[in-house]
């Protein structure tokens, strides 16, 4: 089910319950504001994959990558997240009121970052000068020129989504609480691209007849009359194909209020939240990927219904 049709599913459900009970079902509660990161585990894959996602044939899809070699081992693709979200109290079921200990909230979300990346390297040496002791020792430097080259490979996401969460709190009045509970999100790519980022580092290294490297830094630790390291490369990005994300989320967080009895500063709470849940993401016409997911975030809230304060 994609974005569209979780927002009629919940109009309906809203509506139908309203029209059941004088009462309207929700009532707005607080909104918040919050940002942070999250962290996904990433794939191995090749830099074919990068071709297949791409919505066009691009000329840097196709670096020569003879010699290189791949780095293997898990990956992390860190992204970040920007959510405003509306939180409500639900109508107890004799209609007498709203629940205290519990919230609906529905947040809206803009995400950004890596989705899926790799890195290829390769590496030259080239002796460019031999340096003979003067005192007759039998030991040689020997100073190379040394190419290390990189190419990066990632899949950069942007994405908005709609998520509806069930959030059980402690006691509300209370100046530090707790809450925790279940979420399903929605989530849409507005614009992806497929990053190339070459990069050519040029340094010169040192090492003693034996192969041990001198100078410190695995002989890069050269005075500058032998010279430093100098930078060359490209960056490019290709359009590449929508994806669609499907999430399913346990929140865990903490709040703070600012003041427990003064008038204008008692509306507003401080918070902290952790997200473990399992993402589903979807790019149609290629493949589908099932990873656990971690993210924080924190913010603000603001009350927009108050609540009587207790002396």
């Amino acid at each position: 089910m994609r974005l569209p049709g979780f927002i009629f599913c919940f109009a309906i459900l809203f509506f139908s319950a309203n029209a059941q009970n004088k009462t309207p079902f929700l009532k707005p509660y607080w909104a918040s504001i919050s940002g942070g990161a999250t962290m996904t585990t990433g794939f191995p894959v090749d830099s074919s994959v990068f071709f297949s996602l791409a919505k066009k044939d691009d000329p840097a899809l196709h670096p020569n990558l003879d010699g290189y070699i791949k780095e293997t081992g898990n990956s992390f693709d860190a992204n970040s997240e920007f959510t405003l979200a509306m939180a409500f109290k639900t109508r107890k079921k004799d209609g007498s009121g709203y629940r205290e200990r519990s919230v609906f909230r529905l947040g809206l979300t803009y995400s950004s970052g890596a989705f899926l990346s790799s890195s290829y390297q390769y590496t030259k040496a080239i002796r460019i000068d031999t340096l003979t002791s003067s005192s007759g020792a039998s030991e040689n430097i020997y100073i190379d020129s040394v190419f290390n080259y990189n190419y990066n490979f990632s899949y950069q996401v942007r994405q908005l989504g709609l998520e509806a969460s069930l959030l059980f709190n402690t006691n509300p009045e209370k100046i530090i609480g707790l809450y925790g509970g279940f979420s399903f999100a929605e989530h849409i790519s507005i614009k992806n691209e497929i990053e190339i980022d070459y990069m050519l580092r040029k340094r010169l290294r040192q090492t003693n007849t034996s192969g041990t490297s001198i100078g410190g830094g695995n002989g890069f630790g050269m005075n500058n009359e032998y010279g430093g390291s100098k930078y060359d490369g490209t960056y490019n990005t290709v359009a590449a194909k929508n994806s669609f994300s499907t999430r399913i989320a346990i929140p865990v967080g903490a709040t703070l209020k600012l003041a427990k009895t003064k008038k204008f500063w008692k509306n507003f709470q401080l918070f902290f939240e952790s997200k473990p849940s399992l993402d589903l993401t979807i790019v149609p016409g290629y493949k589908t990927f099932i990873r656990p997911r971690f993210s924080v975030q924190g913010g603000v809230r603001v009350l927009v219904l108050t609540t009587p304060v207790k002396k």
